[in-house]
């Protein structure tokens, strides 16, 4: 059981470095960039993702023993709010980043950066204000109608088909890194020692 975890997890990796290259040359052709510093879209209760975007952090989180105290910081904030990995200044909340940068989630990977078609087909850029403001709508296909931004459904496509299809429910992101980091633990725990 352990080696599938692990299998699974280099097949993750493998799409996040994969994901991570694409938002580099999409920010590359376009120029557009996040605010340096800027953790205005972090700073927001509101996130939500699957549980299974947390799989790389609750590995490593049970592999290297800090699982339960991680578990135990999160006992503190179960109402939601704002992701716990997000460190900002006193001063100005929307001011910060990520201190788990290299485990965030899906959406993390992708908002600012990707775009998806709304109910009416369109396509449009999966970012903040400040980020849009960057870009004109046009500018997001080729004339061949092909996108020159990755697409957030391809990669949550590509991700779902990981764990053999699509994510049941999306929940408050700390809500999600609690689950899976459960989850996780359930596995480790009914794992035979070899």
């Amino acid at each position: 059981m352990i080696e599938r975890l692990r299998n699974t997890a280099r097949e993750i990796q493998a799409l996040f470095e994969q994901i991570d290259s694409d938002v580099k040359g999409f920010q590359h052709r376009t120029g557009i960039t996040c605010t340096a510093g800027c953790g205005h879209c972090c700073n927001n209760p509101g996130i939500e993702a699957a549980p299974e975007e947390f799989f790389l952090l609750a590995l490593s989180l049970w592999e290297n023993g800090t699982s339960m105290e991680f578990l135990r910081m999160l006992e503190k904030d179960e109402g939601g709010g704002v992701c716990v990995f997000y460190s900002h200044k006193q001063s100005n909340p929307d001011a910060g980043y990520c201190t788990r940068y290299e485990h965030r989630a899906l959406i993390c990977r992708l908002f600012g950066f990707s775009t998806m078609h709304d109910k009416t087909g369109s396509l449009h850029l999966a970012a903040c204000a400040a980020i849009r403001n960057q870009v004109r709508p046009d500018s997001l296909e080729t004339s061949g109608g092909s996108t020159l931004s990755p697409g957030m459904e391809i990669y949550s496509g590509q991700y779902e088909d990981i764990f053999g299809g699509a994510f049941q429910k999306k929940y408050p992101i700390n809500t999600a890194m609690k689950m899976a980091v459960e989850k996780m633990g359930y596995l480790f725990d009914n794992t035979p020692a070899v």
